[in-house]
């Protein structure tokens, strides 16, 4: 999901605006990697082996990759990162061809991951131990921003110079 907002006005010579972005995302961890790299001849399940899968082995001479069904039953994990970011921008023109422009920004983001291994034999290899992984993350960053433009035309020249400052944190 994601939201975006925008909008702007003049006033005379005095321009402000802001945008806002939110967004919430949900994703469920599995290899397509594995998926296009695993032999059509590997048997899937097994329900003789740890967990009921299979994998390859040493008799059918193949590369011994995960086996990607297993990976999703076996081996779930998922994460979500939700958060905004937005900024407010103010411009005046001081002379036609000198501008001052104002920006202030804010992001702020959370993030949670959750992987789980549970104990398998697939084919050949073996995940022996069963494990779950958890972890969370916050970020807050922002910015101000100044500048001082300068836009001059000299016929078939442009001349454009800019100065300004940047605070982050």
């Amino acid at each position: 999901i994601n939201v975006q907002l925008n909008t702007s006005a003049k006033l005379g010579i005095f321009r402000i605006g802001e945008n806002l972005n939110v967004y919430s995302k949900k994703s469920k961890s599995t290899s397509p990697q594995d998926v296009l790299r695993q032999s059509p001849l590997v048997p899937i399940y097994n329900s003789g082996n740890l967990g009921g899968f299979d994998g390859a082995t040493d008799a059918m001479d193949l590369i011994n990759i995960k086996n990607p069904i297993a990976s999703i039953y076996l081996n779930p994990s998922d994460s979500r990162n939700e958060g905004f970011s937005g900024n407010v921008f103010a411009e005046l023109d001081i002379t036609k061809d000198l501008v001052l422009r104002s920006n202030a920004a804010l992001r702020l983001n959370y993030g949670s991951s959750t992987a789980k291994s549970l104990s398998a034999v697939y084919g050949t290899a073996t995940q022996a131990n069963t494990s779950m992984t958890m972890s969370s993350s916050r970020s807050l960053n922002s910015a101000i921003e100044n500048t001082l433009t300068y836009k001059k035309k000299f016929g078939k020249h442009n001349l454009n110079l800019m100065v300004g400052n940047t605070w982050e944190h």
